[in-house]
């Protein structure tokens, strides 16, 4: 493949077709944000690496809830590869294979997220979200929550009320209550002079 071909949006679409099978990919809501964020990491000043890293299709599918899950390896391979591979990140924001993570990787999935900022240098991406409509993504959240919850009524687990943690989510509180009507938002309160340097080293 041509290192101008990995980021082109046929591109993309047609590797997906070929690793999972089907043509479907439900709501065509998708198509414009991620055609927009594909546009910057083909303009990104990006390594082998990291070209490798964001062209990865989604883990698997396939595997019925009560049976042993092939992606627990896949995250716990991830786990080990972030603590070897990056150690001062792991040390500000630890993802574990076995716990809970921020749900704006959700966000993410529906490529309406500033989460890929984190990763590239993406201008256009990042000016184009300005403007964007995030219902898409905040629908997606909620359909995935959804699936969250039917996957441990299928274990036979209890099923409580989500206790979520994104900042992001407070330049989009009309979205997510739109989503999400019986939300309780919580804002707390944290020293700015603390908090920027903290974002800073993050990202």
């Amino acid at each position: 493949m041509n290192l101008s071909d990995d980021f082109a949006l046929e591109s993309v679409l047609a590797a997906a077709r070929a690793a999972e099978g089907f043509e479907d990919f439900g709501p065509p809501s998708f198509i414009e944000p991620l055609g927009v964020l594909l546009d910057a990491y083909g303009s990104a000043p990006l390594n082998e690496l990291g070209r490798m890293i964001l062209r990865e299709v989604a883990p698997r599918l396939g595997w019925q809830p009560d049976d042993a899950d092939p992606r627990i390896a896949d995250a716990e391979a991830r786990e080990e590869q972030t603590r070897s591979f990056a150690p001062d990140l792991f040390a500000i924001h630890p993802m574990y294979a076995h716990e809970a993570e921020e749900e704006i990787m959700f966000l993410a999935d529906a490529f309406l997220s500033h989460v890929p900022e984190a990763s590239a240098y993406v201008p256009g991406y990042r000016q184009w979200l300005n403007s964007a409509d995030f219902t898409p993504a905040y629908d997606n959240l909620h359909r995935m929550l959804q699936l969250l919850q039917w996957q441990k009524q299928q274990r036979g687990e209890t099923r409580n009320r989500w206790v979520l943690k994104t900042p992001a989510h407070l330049g989009y509180l009309n979205e997510l209550l739109a989503a999400f009507p019986d939300a309780h938002v919580v804002h707390m309160h944290r020293d700015p002079a603390a908090t920027i340097p903290s974002g800073a080293s993050l990202n």
